[in-house]
């Protein structure tokens, strides 16, 4: 016998873009503190390191080795280090550090795998776009299946990171879906709101910080918000994104 066909989406294809870190899970603690910990014996190179991925952050290049061959100068530089110490540092000792970080610091967002599964069952196409790379790797490390998601992209991949669009977009494209019918959720007003605003897709934002800001939610109101997409509504399978 064989296996039934799964169901087609009724109307346009739908799609949700999250971001990762600070929007999939939260922490217990202080990120700044534990990557230093953990990372003291070159607490000198880490010192160096947001400010260089902030500079490498608005140049655009045309792939990942010349994005990450830029970091790894610029952070040799500031660190008077080599540069392959410099990746040396990156590629081992701070990803090793990282993935310990959710591994005992974060918790996935309550409710979130449930979602994902119910969304999957509605033929909600879901895509993450992170910043960084490693993102099989980081989900496992949080307790969650990389399964649960249709792409996972990272915009260092394309050699531009958030804000700019390219990775968004080309997570839409690999699945023909219009940027009308997707939604991004992120924590981040500079790179994931930016990011939305410049590929024309409509954003919620998860505010942790319990200040009111335009757009943004607490995690409770935003699943609730997500919930309305699973609804039907006047023979549609799912409500409107915008």
């Amino acid at each position: 016998m064989s296996a039934e066909a799964p169901q087609k989406p009724k109307g346009p294809q739908k799609a949700v873009i999250f971001d990762l870190d600070g929007t999939l899970y939260s922490l217990k603690g202080s990120k700044k503190l534990f990557m230093a910990l953990k990372l003291w014996r070159s607490i000198g190179i880490l010192r160096h390191f947001n400010a260089v991925r902030q500079t490498v952050r608005h140049e655009l290049f045309s792939d990942s080795d010349h994005l990450k061959l830029s970091l790894f100068h610029q952070l040799a530089a500031r660190a008077h280090i080599s540069k392959n110490r410099a990746e040396e540092w990156y590629n081992e000792e701070f990803w090793r550090a990282f993935i310990a970080l959710l591994q005992k610091k974060a918790e996935p967002r309550p409710g979130l795998k449930e979602w994902l599964i119910k969304a999957k069952e509605k033929q909600i196409k879901l895509f993450i776009v992170s910043d960084y790379d490693h993102i099989a790797e980081r989900l496992t490390a949080l307790g969650l299946s990389a399964e649960l998601f249709d792409l996972l992209l990272s915009s260092e991949e394309f050699g531009q990171l958030k804000p700019a669009p390219i990775a968004f977009q080309a997570a839409l494209d690999s699945f023909k879906v219009a940027g009308s019918n997707s939604l991004i959720i992120g924590d981040s007003p500079a790179l994931d709101e930016a990011g939305a605003k410049a590929a024309h897709i409509p954003f919620w934002g998860i505010n942790d910080a319990g200040v009111p800001k335009e757009g943004y939610f607490s995690w409770p109101e935003l699943l609730k918000k997500l919930n309305t997409l699973l609804e039907d509504k006047a023979g549609e399978e799912t409500a409107e994104f915008n």
